[in-house]
């Protein structure tokens, strides 16, 4: 807060006036002030839509509570985790199939595209 201070009074001391020397310490920070702006946009909204926003986190908690979770809390040890680690385990396997192909695909797609761009009539 003391750098913000400090850069008021040496923008505004200068010989273009006040109104300049603000205007010139908006500009350096702006960010901080789009920022503030925002969130003061923000805030208003919420505060307008508070019970819609009670009313989304109520929902929320009644199907979470629906949810059946994946372990089974009668078992013991790793044994508890089984369908998690299985569904972790199905997960990644098809993220590196997934990955695989799509670097597959992206390289004779490259070079297609290099060939009918290099080619000479």
């Amino acid at each position: 807060m003391s750098l913000f201070i400090a850069q008021t009074n040496e923008l505004t001391a200068g010989p273009q006036g006040a109104a300049a020397g603000a205007l010139q310490w908006l500009r350096f920070n702006w960010g901080w002030v789009g920022w503030g702006v925002g969130l003061a946009i923000l805030a208003a909204l919420a505060w307008q839509n508070r019970p819609l926003i009670r009313k989304f986190f109520r929902e929320v908690v009644v199907e979470l509570r629906k949810c059946s979770w994946p372990w089974d809390p009668t078992q013991s040890g790793l044994r508890k985790y089984k369908e998690l680690i299985d569904s972790s385990v199905v997960v990644l396997v098809s993220m590196v199939l997934l990955g695989a192909y799509t670097s597959v695909v992206d390289f004779f797609l490259l070079k297609a595209t290099s060939l009918v761009i290099h080619w000479k009539l």
